[in-house]
């Protein structure tokens, strides 16, 4: 396979084509927000599935597919103490429930449990594609947290993998489950507010350490801790107490991506399934807060440019993080008769109105049409309620979906063919946050910038042992 080849079976010349059906959208067009096939299992009883991280969101993962009523048959991290607090969960959560298997390394865990049907990743994002790729390898039925990757290249290897295996992903923007956000896309779709020519999404996050320098010296390592298995794929380092382990690994280049990439796949879910988002041909870092060779900086904004693509206006994204937001010239009255933006949100600008979103999940939606002096809900909204459904909906939530997809149900809405594209719109951005003041002109198909710095971040470099 060669770089200019997308290695899924849906192209992107698919994805701009459904996409612009609109809400006349056929079966291709819901296969294209859904997935790209499904792999099966056969036979009766609880699914077998294995857990690699027990952190924050691990934890919350746990808690997901317990209610589903399968069976988690083994717990894996680095960490002996987040396994310890994972089985209590598990436990009280299912009392007289089997104890799982406990791994500190996710290759033993692949290795030692033949009959998984599944795997959860809920490790720092430089390990999501390592622990895919070996899964998926394996033929397993894969969810994994967003953002799916640290880089590009990686995003493009998960989604070609599993559209090559057949097998059944969902990324955990656990937002694309709500029937309000599938609605905001169906509204957007149907051209209610008119042609979209910006959008502006901004989060509050970081609320961990950016825009900092490594700390000199070396702490002892703990004897919970694999420090050698946190690091996986990333370049050796000294381990520092409180500095990457736990929660605060977002923040570093070599371990996590950011307050965008933390949060893009949630807020840009709407926006990017909408109005086909994809490939942008340009992104510039407009502004940051500082600029450090190992943490992305504490504020940014970022701008995208997207020409016009099947029928769709040309558009510009902006995004904001570290507590920066919009300017006011760009706010509608019906929003600023809110009071104050909040923290988080999404506001898209149509020739015909707005639709504006107050949480970073697009699930809290209002929209306002040209001539209306207020926002109403969108599920209060006649016209938006006169949009037709052409989206399924996922009644039983994000896990229960992912579950029923494996046992032959409908697919994943949010299946790695539409998470890996979602996913490299954001790191597209944190690339222009590390080569800040420059415009950067994407070449999708190459995989290129033009630009040596930012061609460097595209694809992964794995330490050798650690190489998949």
């Amino acid at each position: 396979m060669t770089s200019r080849q997308r290695p899924s079976s849906l192209t992107r010349r698919d994805f701009i084509r459904n996409a612009a059906l609109g809400t006349g959208a056929l079966a291709a067009s819901n296969a294209l927000l859904t997935s790209c096939g499904a792999g099966r299992t056969s036979g009766g009883g609880a699914l077998r599935v294995g857990m690699v991280g027990s952190g924050g969101k691990g934890m919350a993962n746990l808690d997901g597919i317990l209610g589903t009523g399968e069976t988690v048959v083994a717990l894996c991290d680095v960490d002996a103490h987040k396994i310890d607090g994972a089985l209590a969960a598990l436990l009280k959560k299912v009392p007289g429930a089997a104890q799982p298997r406990r791994y500190r390394d996710y290759r033993e865990m692949l290795a030692g449990e033949p009959d998984l049907h599944a795997v959860m990743i809920s490790t720092p994002d430089h390990m999501h594609a390592p622990v895919a790729v070996a899964a998926m390898a394996r033929g397993l039925h894969v969810y994994c947290e967003k953002p799916l990757t640290r880089t590009i290249g990686e995003a493009r290897r998960l989604s070609g993998l599993a559209s090559a295996k057949g097998l059944v992903t969902q990324m955990g923007n656990q937002g694309s489950a709500s029937s309000d956000m599938r609605h905001g896309i169906e509204i957007v779709r149907s051209g209610l507010i008119g042609a979209v020519r910006e959008v502006h999404a901004w989060t509050n996050r970081p609320v961990w350490p950016q825009g900092i320098a490594r700390p000199e010296g070396a702490d002892p390592v703990p004897d919970f801790l694999n420090w050698d298995g946190w690091l996986g794929v990333a370049p050796e380092r000294p381990f520092k107490e409180k500095v990457y382990h736990t929660f605060n690994w977002r923040g570093w280049y070599d371990f996590g991506c950011g307050a965008f990439g933390d949060m893009g796949c949630h807020t840009l879910n709407l926006p990017f399934r909408a109005l086909q988002l994809a490939d942008p041909y340009e992104i510039e870092g407009v502004a940051t807060s500082d600029h450090m060779p190992e943490t992305f900086p504490h504020a940014s904004t970022v701008r995208f440019a997207f020409r016009e693509r099947s029928g769709l206006a040309a558009t510009t994204l902006w995004w904001y993080d570290g507590g920066t937001k919009p300017p006011a010239d760009v706010i509608p009255d019906a929003v600023k008769a809110l009071g104050p933006l909040g923290g988080s949100g999404l506001l898209l600008v149509g020739d015909a109105g707005w639709i504006f979103s107050t949480d970073d999940y697009n699930t809290k939606l209002f929209i306002a049409l040209k001539g209306e002096q207020t926002l109403t809900a969108a599920s209060a909204h006649a016209a938006a309620l006169a949009v037709p459904t052409s989206l399924p909906r996922a009644g039983k939530g994000h896990y229960q979906e992912w579950v029923d997809a494996i046992r032959g149900g409908a697919p994943t809405f949010s299946s790695f063919a539409i998470g890996a594209q979602l996913t490299e719109t954001c790191l597209l951005g944190t690339i222009a946050q590390r080569c800040p003041g420059r415009k950067l002109a994407w070449n999708a198909a190459a995989m290129t910038f033009g630009d040596a710095a930012a061609d460097a971040l595209v694809k992964p470099v794995y330490r050798p042992s650690w190489a998949v």
